[in-house]
């Protein structure tokens, strides 16, 4: 898990924590949020696509927050310098669960986030 500062992939830019789920050949990450969003609220679809990470097991967040899995960003490795700690074994699980169970992502990207949660690479 990192903190990336200023992500560009926010709108407004802001910083984030970022779970990495594939190292090869990009970095490729998934974000997480404070709470799931009114959209995806109304969408069973995307509603799927949310794991609850505990702020009681992992330090580094102030509150429960969600890793939403509909989508994989690329990073640079110069955007992953601030890393924050791993993700519990649990939530590793969550996460790849809703990936697997999201319809947004491709069969591909659901190959990849079963493999890198596997052998957890840098999350």
């Amino acid at each position: 898990m990192f903190l990336v500062p200023r992500c560009r992939h926010t709108v407004p830019v802001k910083s984030k924590f970022v779970v990495i789920v594939a190292t090869a050949p990009d970095f490729l990450g998934v974000l997480i949020n404070s709470g799931v969003t009114e959209y995806a609220k109304n969408n069973e679809k995307l509603l799927k696509c949310y794991a609850s990470v505990s702020a009681d097991e992992h330090s580094f967040l102030q509150y429960n927050s969600l890793v939403a899995c509909d989508r994989l960003f690329p990073f640079t490795r110069q955007e992953l310098t601030l890393k924050k700690g791993c993700l519990s074994p649990a939530a590793r699980r969550r996460v790849k669960n809703a990936a697997q169970k999201c319809l947004m992502l491709e069969r591909k990207q659901k190959i990849l986030v079963n493999k890198a949660h596997a052998s957890h690479p840098g999350d």
